[in-house]
């Protein structure tokens, strides 16, 4: 056989298949999002290539800068500044920028970053140079905002928006961090006295006033008291006076009986004096105190003996109660060992409460009880307690997993709009400070510069309201709005 060989014709359709790989590869671009492309030919900037397929001219179009539509972070370096009162404060800072127009930033400054840490450093030696140190570091917000303008003005030319700048901090030196310190020492020792001082003056003053009082509620309270104990001592002899009265009276009718009842009175009052004595050891009573005392003895044997009975009686009606608990639990089990079947009848009514309720919170025990009245099939000798335990359990994690779940699936998958702070100004209404040239200009929204254009190309004059009909990266597209007059009165 011969050996294989290559017509002119199979390498002449090699060769045409080899060049079209190479075309295509050197003329299809993508570009990814968020970013834009500048294409050259011959060196010369022609076009911007934006988000998605493009195709250039191999060989003779190449692609020049590769630029983010992001905002880029960028941090200024530590420096040195002299404020206004010949105080050396350390400063450092961040800066936020955003690339509006990729021609100018690729074209108009060689390398953007370094022409930006520059500029934001200059400017920032400036700002706090022609301020006290006081306000350098109590005013933060003033010395942002005036780096924002100067620095976002100057980078106009650059087809760049900065956004915001930030100092990130503020080191006076160490001798003066150290007088600071004492000044403020100094200061809060001296309110801490203040106040010390008034709290003393405070505390006398309340004192004085509360020893007043005092004296005047005590004399009061003596009076009274010398005013109540007068009285007592009238009434006293007033009462003693009418029971003698009645005492004498009742002699003099021949009542024995009450001769006799003031003797035994004063002797009963007489004995406890003398059980009371300090010294005294050995008491003698008479016949008829100790038959009292055996009384006494006999009715505390009795008030005991009640109580005992009563005790007895408790114990019988708790053993009655705990019979009666032990008589429900044992037919609390015999319902729930006696058959699978009830847990059956427990899913179906929670199901047909599930269908005739707007809700899906019964059909998870429902499905508990399903399982559990199945699983007692399975074991019939498993307890009540357990099976409550485990319909508890089930229902409890079918309800969590079905809400985990549902808000899983309900999360929005896809997000349409890249750019949602530019998104909400459309529909906004502003008026102009300045008017667009020649349909293209700047506008400031919220002490932030846009890049704006008309929607037609038409000029637009300061002070002209204008509403905002699309945002094309970063560029916002303005239209006019004609003012509605209320018609005159005729």
């Amino acid at each position: 056989m011969d050996p294989f060989t290559i017509s002119p014709f199979l390498f002449f359709v090699l060769v045409i298949v080899f060049l079209t790989v190479v075309f295509l590869f050197a003329g299809v671009k993508i570009v990814p999002q968020a970013e834009e492309w500048t294409v050259e030919r011959f060196g010369r900037y022609v076009r911007t290539l934006t988000p998605g397929l493009h195709i250039i001219t191999p060989f003779i179009e190449k692609t020049g800068r590769k630029l983010t539509l992001r905002e880029v972070v960028l941090d200024i370096p530590p420096q040195d500044v002299i404020t206004m009162d010949n105080a050396t404060v350390t400063t450092d800072g961040v800066v936020f920028y955003q690339v509006i127009d990729a021609p100018k930033a690729a074209y108009e400054v060689r390398d953007l970053e370094r022409a930006m840490t520059n500029l934001a450093m200059t400017n920032l030696r400036s700002v706090i140079g022609s301020m006290a140190l006081d306000d350098v570091l109590s005013k933060r917000d003033d010395i942002n905002d005036r780096l924002l303008r100067v620095v976002d003005n100057a980078t106009d030319p650059w087809g760049l928006k900065v956004t915001r700048i930030d100092i990130k901090d503020l080191t006076p030196p160490m001798d003066l961090v150290r007088a600071m310190n004492q000044q403020m020492m100094a200061e809060r020792q001296k309110r801490g006295e203040i106040l010390q001082a008034e709290g003393e003056k405070q505390a006398a003053i309340l004192r004085a006033e509360g020893e007043k009082a005092s004296a005047i509620l005590e004399a009061e309270g003596r009076r009274e008291a010398a005013y109540r104990d007068a009285e007592a001592r009238e009434r006293e002899a007033q009462a003693e006076g009418h029971a003698t009265k009645s005492v004498s009276n009742a002699i003099a009718d021949g009542g024995l009986h009450a001769i006799n009842y003031f003797v035994a009175q004063k002797y009963v009052a007489a004995f406890a004096k003398l059980a009371e004595a300090p010294n005294q050891k050995t008491v003698f009573m008479p016949m008829e105190t100790s038959d009292l005392l055996a009384s006494i003895g006999g009715i505390g044997v009795l008030a005991r003996d009640a109580l005992d009975a009563g005790c007895r009686r408790g114990l019988g009606a708790a053993r009655t109660v705990l019979s009666g608990a032990s008589a429900v639990d044992e037919y609390i089990a015999w319902l729930w060992e006696a058959s699978p079947w009830h847990w059956f009848g427990v899913g179906g009514l929670l199901f047909a409460l599930e269908i005739l309720l707007p809700t899906t919170i019964l059909i998870f025990p429902g499905l508990a009880a399903l399982v559990v009245g199945a699983l007692v099939i399975v074991a019939p000798g498993l307890d009540w307690r357990l099976q409550l335990l485990v319909f508890a359990v089930l229902s409890l994690a079918a309800s969590v997993g079905w809400r985990i779940w549902f808000r899983r699936r309900d999360q929005p998958r896809d997000h349409p709009h890249l750019n949602n702070r530019s998104g909400r100004l459309i529909g906004r209404r502003l008026v102009l400070e300045d008017g667009l040239r020649d349909g293209r200009g700047h506008v400031k929204i919220d002490q932030v510069l846009w890049l704006a254009r008309s929607h037609d190309g038409a000029r637009l004059a300061a002070g002209e309201t204008v509403e905002v009909t699309a945002v094309d990266d970063g560029l916002l597209c303005l239209r006019p709005v004609t003012p509605t007059h209320p018609p005159s009165p005729r």
